[in-house]
C-alpha cells in the first residue's frame, strides 16, 4: 500500500486587471461594430455575456495593451509567467520548507508555448533547486488539473519528497489581442465570452506540513475521448491572430458522452467539477442530482472568476476547503478539454 502523500500547501491568484463581464461585453460589440453583419451575429454578443453566470474576468495584461501587437504572443507568454511567478512566490510564504525543498514542479498550461519551457524558466526565476526535474504539460485546457494531479502522485511514488503542481492559463490576454475581420461566430463569441487568467499551485509531500490541507493513499486517473468533436475546442492561430471557440456540442452531448465516468460509484461521493458554463453545470446536475452541492461551488467560482482554464477546477476544490465541504473518504476531480476529452481523477484514503 503506497504511503500517504499530503498536500503541503494550495494558493491561487487571479490576473491583476478585473473587469465587469457587461463592460467586457461592450468592448467586444464596439471593437466589431464597424464590420458588416449580414448574419446579425453581432446582437449575439450582449446576450451571451449576459447569460453566462459571470459577473466578472481578469486579465493580466493592462486592458488594450496587446490589440493589434505583432508581437502579441510574447506578451502571453510573459503574462502566463507573470501569474506563475505571483502564484509560487504565495506558495513558497505558505510554505518555505516544502518549496525550498522541491524535487520536481509540474507546470499545466495552454497559454505557455515553445522553449525554453515554463517550468525551466520558472525554476531559474524563482531560484528552485537546481537538481528538481521539470515536467510541462501543454495543450489540456481545462482537463489539465487530473493530469497534473496524477503525475504528481507518480512522481512521489518513484521517490521524490516534495511536488509543486502548477496550472497557469492566461486565456484572457490570449483572447484580447484578437485583431477581428470580421463578426465572430457563436463558438468565438461563448470562448471571449468564458475567458479568464488565473493560475493555482498546489505542494504535495511525502510528510505533512504544520498543517497540511488533506493527505490521501491513493488516487487513479481515467479518461475518455468524444469521437468527431476535434473542431469543439481551439485555443490556435487563424491569420496570424489568436483564435478561441467553444463549441455547442460540448454542453448538447456532455450528459450523452460523459455517463460511464460520471457514474454512480463515482457521484456517490463529493465530485468537483471545472465549471465550463452555466448550461453546462445544468445539465450535470440533471442528469446527476447528487452532484447539486459540488456543482454550486463551481458556479460561484464561475461567477467571480470566469473560466481560468486548468486553474479553474483548483479554486473550486479550493473554495470547497474554505466552506468545510467533506472530502472524507474519497473525492473526485471532472474536467472537459481539448480533444474533447473528458477525464476524471479519484482520490482514496483523505484525511484531514
Amino acid at each position: 500500500m503506497a504511503a500517504t502523500a499530503w498536500v503541503r500547501a494550495l494558493t491561487t491568484t487571479t490576473g491583476r486587471h478585473t473587469t465587469d463581464q457587461a463592460e467586457l461585453g461592450r468592448r467586444l460589440s464596439q471593437s466589431v461594430a464597424d464590420l458588416p453583419d449580414p448574419q446579425g451575429r453581432r446582437r449575439l454578443i450582449g446576450f451571451v455575456h449576459a447569460h453566462s453566470g459571470i459577473q466578472q474576468r481578469h486579465v493580466e495584461v493592462a486592458p488594450g495593451a496587446l490589440v493589434g501587437d505583432p508581437d502579441w504572443q510574447r506578451g502571453v507568454q510573459e503574462a502566463s509567467l507573470s501569474l506563475s511567478e505571483r502564484c509560487l512566490r504565495q506558495l513558497g510564504a505558505a510554505d518555505p520548507d516544502g518549496v525550498r525543498d522541491c524535487g520536481a514542479l509540474v507546470v499545466v498550461s495552454s497559454t505557455f508555448a515553445g522553449f525554453p519551457a515554463a517550468s525551466r524558466v520558472l525554476q531559474d526565476r524563482l531560484q528552485l533547486p537546481r537538481q528538481a526535474t521539470c515536467w510541462d504539460l501543454s495543450g489540456l485546457g481545462c482537463a489539465g488539473p487530473t493530469q497534473g494531479l496524477f503525475l504528481a502522485w507518480s512522481l512521489l511514488q518513484q521517490g521524490h519528497d516534495n511536488v509543486i503542481v502548477l496550472f497557469v492559463d492566461a486565456m484572457a490576454s490570449f483572447g484580447s489581442a484578437r485583431v477581428w475581420s470580421q463578426v465572430p461566430e457563436m463558438s468565438e463569441v461563448v470562448a471571449h465570452c468564458l475567458a479568464s487568467d488565473g493560475a493555482a499551485a498546489i505542494l504535495i509531500g511525502r510528510t505533512p506540513a504544520a498543517q497540511p490541507v488533506f493527505g490521501f493513499t491513493d488516487c487513479t486517473l481515467q479518461s475518455r475521448l468524444w469521437s468527431d468533436s476535434l473542431d469543439q475546442n481551439d485555443l490556435t492561430v487563424r491569420d496570424g491572430w489568436p483564435y478561441l471557440s467553444v463549441g455547442k456540442q460540448i454542453r448538447t452531448r456532455l450528459v450523452q458522452e460523459t455517463g460511464d465516468l460520471l457514474d454512480d460509484d463515482f457521484v456517490a461521493h463529493p465530485a468537483f467539477l471545472h465549471p465550463g458554463g452555466p448550461d453546462l453545470m445544468k445539465r450535470v446536475v440533471a442528469a446527476r442530482p447528487q452532484l447539486a452541492a459540488t456543482v454550486e461551488v463551481s458556479m460561484a467560482v464561475l461567477e467571480r472568476h470566469g473560466n481560468l482554464g486548468s486553474a479553474s477546477v483548483v479554486f473550486v476544490l479550493d473554495e470547497a476547503l474554505r466552506r468545510s465541504m467533506p472530502l472524507v473518504p474519497r473525492f473526485g476531480v471532472f474536467a472537459l478539454g481539448p480533444g474533447i476529452v473528458a477525464t476524471r481523477l479519484r482520490v482514496d484514503g483523505v484525511e484531514v
